[in-house]
């Protein structure tokens, strides 16, 4: 399989590029996780405009999952994604501003949001909140940071870290949001971002608070989530919190997370998700309807072993 991959690859087929950075992403097909692999078959397939190659290589560089994290680079190539028609590129840009201007901010040679002092927690609480009551989201992010790791002797407390995080994804910060979501089971309440209902995140609560273009990105923060836990990537390991956000994501029809799920159950790793050939099938096929090229692969090898 991999070897077919790589020959057509080498021959010019970059759908066969892409594929094989989707194998080395997920870890199909028994094939070792390998970011590296990845970055260099996806980079290829985008310099020939395949167009899911530029969205996921935006979203590796945009969360630095197993790459440097490269504001920059995501966001040429979500550009390249969306000039070349991935309806889920331009969100992501949107969701990219709160964090380059966080960046920039963090160039000048002194920023409220950036700089509090560090002889004690007091004074960097205060300095903060100083930061947040003008509007300041990173500050507000910051705050939530401080109280949810216990910096500088802080006391740990998840209820003032879930508030300052609500307060700062409700005005458009991209990385408070996700840090409610990745945190919301360790005692966060932030009751105006996130409900329980049986357990189970109630979503609609959180949509009703979000502005456009941060709604618009929820699906590829989900999907981010999913990956985290799939991977451990700072949090525990967890298949069924991964499949818990890969299944919201592929719900609001985010076309990488209804690839990825369909993958899973392809190949039936996961304890709690079996192998469900009819599932595969239907999940590329909805994926496919999307514009996911790696499904459009997929469902297009489907057809010809039936025939």
């Amino acid at each position: 399989m991999i070897a077919d991959l790589k020959f057509m690859a080498g021959s010019g087929d970059w759908d066969s590029a892409f594929d094989l950075g989707v194998i080395y992403t997920s870890g199909s097909y028994g094939v070792p996780v390998d970011p590296t692999e990845a970055v260099k078959w996806w980079s290829k397939a985008a310099q020939h405009d395949v167009v899911d190659a530029c969205f996921n290589l935006g979203h590796l560089y945009h969360h630095g999952n197993g790459v440097d994290r490269d504001l920059g680079k995501a966001k040429t190539y979500y550009e390249q994604a969306a000039s070349l028609g991935n309806k889920d590129a331009a969100s992501c840009i949107a969701a990219l501003q709160p964090l380059l201007f966080a960046e920039q901010q963090a160039e000048k040679p002194r920023s409220i949001s950036q700089d509090a002092p560090t002889d004690s927690a007091d004074a960097a609480v205060e300095w903060y909140m100083a930061a947040a009551d003008r509007g300041d989201t990173h500050a507000m992010f910051k705050l939530g940071n401080m109280y949810a790791r216990g910096d500088m002797g802080l006391a740990i407390d998840f209820a003032k870290a879930g508030e300052w995080w609500a307060t700062g994804a409700v005005e458009g910060h991209a990385d408070a949001l996700h840090n409610l979501l990745v945190h919301a089971d360790d005692g966060v309440p932030a009751d105006e971002i996130i409900g329980k209902m049986g357990g189970t995140k109630d979503w609609t609560r959180v949509e009703t608070k979000l502005d456009e273009p941060l709604l618009k990105a929820l699906p590829a923060l989900q999907f981010l989530v999913s990956n985290l836990y799939r991977f451990g990537q700072g949090v525990e390991r967890s298949e069924p919190e991964c499949i818990s956000y890969l299944a919201k994501a592929a719900a609001r029809d985010l076309p990488d997370a209804l690839y990825s799920l369909a993958c899973l159950y392809d190949d039936g790793s996961f304890d709690d998700l079996k192998k469900d050939a009819a599932k595969v099938l239907e999940l590329m096929q909805k994926a496919k309807d999307l514009k996911h090229q790696g499904a459009a692969i997929w469902v297009k090898r489907y057809a010809n072993k039936k025939k």
